[in-house]
This record gives C-alpha cells, structure tokens and sequence, in this order.
C-alpha cells in the first residue's frame, strides 16, 4: 500500500516532487513510549528505497514537552537521552541518501491533550519559557548537526490558534484557546509567539542558535 502510494505520487507529479514519507512516535532511538518503532519505521523506508520505492525524504513529528529536554524528574528518567536519540536517528536516515525534516514540531509543558502538571502550571512563565525554548534549540542543534536535515518547521506559530490550547470541545471547531482558558493546565502555550503574536522566548533561543551557527 505505501509502496504503491509512492509510485502513483510520483507519476502524477513527475520527477521533480518531493514525496515524503511522514510520521511521528519514531524520531527517537531513546522514546520510552514506543521503543520499537524507530526501527521498524527505518526498516521499512530502507528497504522500501531498495526495492525502488521512491521515497526522498522522512518527515518527523516532533508533537513533544518540556520533558523531552530532560527537564524536572520525569524527563530525567524517561527522557534523558531523547535529545541525542533525536540526532542519531536523523543522521540514520541521512545515511540512506535521503533528506530528513522536521516537519512539525511545537513544545508543551505536558503530552498533547494532556493538562500540564501542576509544578508546570504555576511555575513562573519565564521559567516555563526558558526550558520550552531550550527543548526548541536543542531539536534544531540536532537537525543542524545533520547535513541532510534540511526542514525544521512549526506546526503552528502562535498560542492564539492551537491545536494544544486547551479547547477541545467538538463543537468549537478552530481550535482556537477559549477566552477563560489561557492559563488553563490544558493550555500548552507550545509555540513561539503568544497569543499576542509577540515572540516568545523560544523565538530568541531558535535564533540565537542559528545565529552561533552562522558566527
């Protein structure tokens, strides 16, 4: 079924597209919520490319949290080695002679639709910032330390229209955040603009970091 999804893409839009094949849950060789799955998914993409298949890149899911970055006890004992388990899987697609992305990527203080704990959720928001924008560098730091990662996208710029604001009632539809739920512990606060559109401090860490790239 993948096989033939590639191969129909490919002569409906000709050799010049960019077919990607994009998932989540396997961007890390250190994920405790699916262990197996990085590999299973790189089994099934090499040998794929062996068989033909034209795939010419993997997208990544990065839907994570604060822990992800090590952060607070939870992250240091399950997530300890997320980061360098990030970077090794990249570089293990790379190696296939494919390009590797990050095709979405937004930062929470919990796992998507989950309330943020409650040390989260009263803890200082400068304090919230500084570790939400420390996991964003760190994720670029391993994109930029590939050289076939060539992607590192948002999924969504602004807390003002977010999928993890908090507002997951059916009926509301655009998942925009609730008027009374900007500091709800639903409310992630996971991208890099607030929801006055005025950047956060994980806007300052991703370009800090690129700019010590380009120094």
């Amino acid at each position: 079924y993948f096989d033939l999804s590639f191969q129909i893409a490919r002569e409906v839009l000709g050799p010049d597209s960019m077919l990607v094949y994009n998932d989540y849950g396997f961007e890390s060789t250190e994920d405790p919520a699916d262990p197996e799955k990085h590999q299973r998914v790189y089994d099934y993409v090499k040998a794929a490319l062996d068989r033909g298949v034209p795939i010419d890149a993997v997208g990544f899911q990065l839907h994570i949290a604060n822990i992800h970055g090590a952060q607070g006890i939870a992250g240091s004992i399950f997530f300890s080695d997320y980061m360098a388990g990030l970077k090794e899987q990249l570089a293990k697609f790379a190696a296939l002679g494919i390009e590797v992305h990050i095709t979405e990527i937004d930062v929470g203080c919990s796992f998507p639709t989950l309330p943020c704990t409650p040390s989260w959720a009263r803890l200082d928001p400068t304090v919230r910032g500084r570790a939400q924008g420390a996991v964003y560098a760190a994720a670029l730091e391993a994109c930029l330390d590939v050289e076939g990662c060539t992607i590192y996208q948002m999924w969504g710029s602004t807390d003002k229209y977010s999928w993890r604001a908090g507002a997951w009632d059916p009926d509301e539809g655009d998942g925009e955040a609730a008027d009374d739920g900007a500091n709800s512990m639903y409310n992630q606060h996971a991208h890099i603009f607030d929801e006055s559109l005025q950047p956060k401090t994980a806007a300052y860490s991703i370009l800090g970091t690129l700019l010590a790239r380009a120094a």
